[in-house]
């Protein structure tokens, strides 16, 4: 299956394998499973990012990678990778600050044999007792002809472009954010107007469910939005940290909030009855 994404991940390829790169991504289920996890690249922030379960083997691999395993050939003699460092080195990524162990589980295994059946291996070998984890070199690895193409470093350039592709979406989204905040200060119309265009026209204002939402960051974002709507110290730089930080579950309320004329009336959300109907009571 291709997708948008698909052209970027051959071209990772072809730098690393030349007139090989059609036939290398063909045979790889890796490379394949990596195709069908970053098909979200395009669709804006309301599809599913997979970053749980893509950096998982992007820390295996860069572990495997700093191990220099690709040119020395002996990992079957390595201990293995510690979890701690690997959990790590994961929540050091770009939308990885909330990321659990789910994948170094069996999350990512369990996907894979769902995607691919009849493959004996999976990605990720793990010793239970010791808590020690390799990159299953059989994925890693691929044979054509005499030659046997090792992937791992265009594994890492492939998820490196994932993350290109996913900042760049939501720097677009909050750019729109702070528009229309400016907007609705000075033009609500105009506010609306926008609102509605970049809905119909860019990817980037889906929302969805960030990696790094709970409910206690959407709460305070949505705090920190209402004080500042009403403050004349409004600062973009603080703005854009508190949409950072927060997640795009809270932003789905920050850009239907800043639009909001304040001479539209509120619908009664509240259970109490209207006043007319208390008087007739």
């Amino acid at each position: 299956m291709e997708h948008a994404f698909t052209e970027t991940i051959k071209g990772v390829l072809r730098r690393h394998f030349g007139a090989q790169a059609d036939e290398v991504f063909e045979r790889s289920l890796l490379l394949q499973y990596l195709n069908l996890k970053t098909r979200a690249a395009s669709r804006g922030s309301k599809s599913r990012s997979s970053f749980a379960n893509l950096y998982a083997l992007y820390v295996l691999v860069e572990d495997f990678l700093a191990g220099k395993f690709d040119k020395k050939g002996n990992y079957a003699k390595y201990e293995g990778a510690v979890f701690t460092k690997l959990f790590q080195r994961q929540r050091q990524l770009p939308f990885g600050g909330k990321l659990q162990n789910h994948a170094f589980n069996d999350r990512l295994n369990g996907e894979f044999r769902k995607f691919f059946p009849t493959c004996e291996f999976t990605p990720i070998v793990r010793d239970v007792q010791t808590t020690r984890y390799w990159i299953n070199l059989n994925l890693l690895r691929v044979r054509i002809g005499k030659r046997t193409f090792d992937l791992a470093a265009a594994v890492i350039a492939i998820v490196d472009e994932y993350i290109k592709a996913k900042t760049t979406a939501f720097d677009a989204f909050l750019q729109t954010c702070l528009k229309l905040k400016s907007l609705t200060a000075s033009a609500p119309a105009d506010a609306e107007a926008f609102s509605c265009t970049s809905g119909s026209s860019s990817a980037s204002v889906r929302m969805g469910h960030h990696p790094d939402c709970n409910c206690h960051s959407s709460a305070r974002a949505q705090m920190a939005f209402r004080s500042s709507s009403t403050s004349s110290r409004f600062s973009p730089s603080s703005e854009a940290f508190a949409l950072r930080t927060s997640s795009y579950s809270c932003t789905r309320w920050l850009l239907t909030t800043a639009v909001h004329s304040p001479s539209r009336k509120r619908r009664n959300t509240s259970n109490e009855a209207p006043s007319r109907d208390r008087k007739a009571a």
